[in-house]
């Protein structure tokens, strides 16, 4: 027994490494770069706003464009925070409906109506206020500063950003529910349950690549023992801890897998049977050693199917819920 024990040790530390994987979709070349937009953004708004307080700081006329110029730095002000948030870390999923994603995007797009003026029919107004007198420093540093903020913030490359965030939503909504489909509904309820809690923090935009299994119910027959095939009755069993790696490349479908082998006393058995199983896909296959009535060991090599995909357990509601969610709220 001690060799079998040794190797399950051994390939579980090999392959389980510190902690679960996950599947980032990588966006393609032209939309990554318009989700670096916020980097960007608040490079050229930074910028912007130390031109603008430099030529107040040294506008002789600063003192009758003051109520100008302070509601203009609010603005820019209130768009840096929306771009701000467009950097931070990606909510979990059971916290996001694509609006935690979506808004400060939709937040930036409409700040064009403050910053973009039409110029045929109001050319000298901003913010409801007059740009005058128009020899100030600060008026000439106000109009070259809404002309840059539309163009390179505010106008068609806010629009094209929204549009990848969205588009990257629906990509995750659609391998989220792939997930769902070839990995939860591999799951016995509990199993479901305690998977839910190891991945409750994570991100939305990374999926798993592998689960749980636990206390995982196996029903297999022996398929060699020593030199002679069984046909006897089936051995019904338990997989009481272990992992299962799903595909990203064949929509999260399982792949390999590996855990520990309990088996109930057979007939003419002393105890109950312990081991290894692999897993590929929806085949398992197993060793087990038991000691026999005599005294004597027996190692038997079994073979099974995943049981839990015949039967309708509805695992994992909040993961339904939260990637319904998703798909109606990646519209820009």
């Amino acid at each position: 027994m001690r060799p079998l024990a040794s190797l399950l040790l051994c390939t579980a530390l090999l392959l389980g490494g510190p902690g679960p994987c996950s599947a980032r979709p990588s966006p393609p070349a032209a939309e990554a770069q318009q989700l670096d937009f916020p980097s960007k953004a608040l490079a050229t708004l930074q910028d912007s706003l130390t031109r603008l307080q430099n030529a107040h700081a040294a506008d002789p006329q600063r003192d009758q464009v003051k109520a100008l110029y302070d509601q203009a730095v609010r603005n820019l002000l209130r768009l840096q925070s929306s771009l701000e948030a467009l950097r931070q870390p990606p909510p979990p999923l059971d916290a996001a409906t694509g609006r935690a994603l979506l808004d400060p995007a939709r937040r930036v797009a409409q700040e064009h109506r403050v910053w973009m003026l039409n110029f045929d029919a109001d050319p000298n107004q901003l913010f409801g206020m007059d740009l005058a007198p128009e020899d100030s420093a600060t008026i000439l540093a106000l109009r070259d500063l809404q002309k840059q903020v539309y163009g390179d913030i505010t106008g068609p490359p806010a629009a094209q950003f929204l549009e990848a965030k969205a588009k990257e939503l629906q990509v995750l909504a659609r391998r989220w529910e792939d997930f769902y489909t070839h990995a939860t509904l591999q799951e016995y309820p509990w199993e479901s349950l305690a998977n839910a809690a190891l991945d409750r923090k994570r991100p939305i935009d990374a999926i798993p690549t592998r689960q749980v299994k636990l206390g995982h119910p196996i029903s297999g027959v022996v398929a060699y023992q020593g030199r002679s095939s069984s046909s006897g009755p089936p051995l019904m069993g338990a997989e009481l801890v272990g992992l299962q790696w799903f595909d990203p490349d064949r929509s999260y479908k399982p792949s390999w897998g590996i855990g520990v082998l309990a088996t109930v006393k057979a007939e003419g058995e002393r105890q109950s049977g312990v081991g290894l199983v692999v897993s590929y896909r929806d085949f398992k296959f197993g060793a087990r050693q038991s000691r026999l009535s005599d005294g004597r060991t027996v190692t038997q090599a079994l073979i099974s199917i995943n049981l839990a995909r015949y039967f309708d357990f509805s695992p994992n509601q909040s993961l339904v819920e939260a990637v319904s969610r998703l798909k109606t709220s990646s519209t820009p």
